[in-house]
């Protein structure tokens, strides 16, 4: 900027010397104003840069008094403008209420963005209604935080854990939140043989408890492929959900039949 402005005084061929007012609109046509503004500054300031680098700023001012409006055309070289920062995708874990799984999405936001923005931005991209949504963050044995409509999400909160957005079948609002602990010591029982593929009284592994089988004649032919992944694998234990529950459902029978419902989504979490 050093450079032009040394270029502008060398190539400006106006009279820098004359001095004026700058005219005022006065019920004018803002045209008629910025034309006469204009000329005016041509008189002091003729250039190359002038008539290729410069432009007009108009300014209104109304007299809190007398309310008399004031508008001016004020010439400028330079204009700063805000750069716009790149949405940042954030990745969610999606419960349903209605498949078993949990599916893994992304979304683009401008961060720190409100919980509410972010989460009417989810629930077009999936296509639900945005009172049936809650959004939070879990990280391993720990709920995080149970975001509410005010709260302003940052890229901290999404760094800190994973964000879960789980679909209810009824609305959210006018619910209680009950943030549930589970207790998980080994896998969730598999309801197939791992060999033969029948149903019915099955026993499970006793050293890995993945997989189950009819009869020790089935876990024998199946050995050969199941002992490459046949270890003990650690559980999180207490991983944390939210259930949303009306409050006439305040009832044992019907918190128990919530909470059981959550067991086909519990075993991906934790892979996670």
């Amino acid at each position: 900027s050093s450079g032009i402005n040394a270029e502008y005084g060398d190539l400006n061929q106006g009279d820098i010397k004359r001095t004026f007012t700058m005219p005022d609109g006065d019920g004018k046509c803002d045209r008629e104003v910025a034309a006469e503004s204009w000329n005016f500054h041509k008189q002091r300031n003729s250039s190359y840069f002038v008539e290729n680098f410069m432009g007009q700023y108009k300014s209104k001012v109304t007299c809190l008094e007398c309310s008399k409006v004031s508008i001016t055309f004020d010439p400028y070289m330079y204009l700063s403008l805000p750069l716009s920062k790149g949405k940042t995708p954030v990745e969610y874990f999606f419960l349903s209420c209605t498949t078993a799984g949990v599916k893994r999405c992304k979304v683009y936001a401008n961060l720190p963005v409100s919980s509410q923005l972010l989460l009417k931005s989810i629930s077009q991209e999936l296509e639900i209604s945005g009172d049936k949504l809650a959004m939070y963050t879990i990280s391993k044995t720990l709920l995080l935080n149970l975001y509410t409509p005010d709260y302003t999400v940052t890229a901290g909160d999404l760094n800190d854990g994973q964000l879960i957005i789980q679909e209810n079948r009824h609305s959210v609002e006018g619910s209680v939140a009950l943030r549930v602990l589970f207790s998980v010591s080994h896998p969730l029982p598999q309801n197939n043989c791992a060999s033969c593929n029948q149903t019915g009284d099955l026993k499970r592994c006793l050293r890995c408890k993945k997989v189950s089988y009819c009869n020790h004649d089935c876990q024998k032919k199946h050995f050969k492929i199941h002992k490459l992944e046949c270890k003990a694998t650690p559980q999180l234990v207490g991983l944390p959900l939210v259930i949303f529950v009306k409050r006439r459902d305040f009832k044992l029978e019907k918190l128990t039949s919530l909470i059981t419902s959550t067991n086909t989504n519990l075993s991906f979490i934790q892979q996670h």
